[in-house]
């Protein structure tokens, strides 16, 4: 077992149905949540990874999506889970999330 933090990637961006990520993050995300990582394979990168809660939040970031990509492809279990919700603040208006992924070889 292995586990990877990172930060999310794409979390001030529109989601393709026109709901907004972070009012998403906002509303639904919550630090120790368990995340759902959908392989999104696209015209920029086969190794994309999508990353959910009810809806859309973000992605794997690329260099990671490399690494995980194939595990999860092959079927080695990958979990991820938000370890915490940055800024949202006066300060700091956007919100990111950070997140371990474990890796269960």
């Amino acid at each position: 077992m292995e586990t990877i933090y990172s930060k999310i990637a794409g979390v001030t961006r529109q989601n393709i149905d026109g709901s907004d990520r972070q009012e998403i993050i906002d509303t639904l995300a919550f630090n120790g949540q368990q995340l759902i990582l959908l392989r999104e394979p696209n015209q920029y990168s086969y190794n994309n990874i999508g990353v959910y809660v009810a809806y859309q939040i973000g992605y794997v970031n690329p260099e990671l999506a490399d690494e995980l990509a194939p595990l999860i492809d092959d079927g080695v279990p990958v979990e991820a889970q938000i370890t915490d919700i940055t800024g949202g603040t006066e300060d700091k208006p956007t919100q990111g999330v950070n997140v371990a992924f474990t890796i269960f070889e």
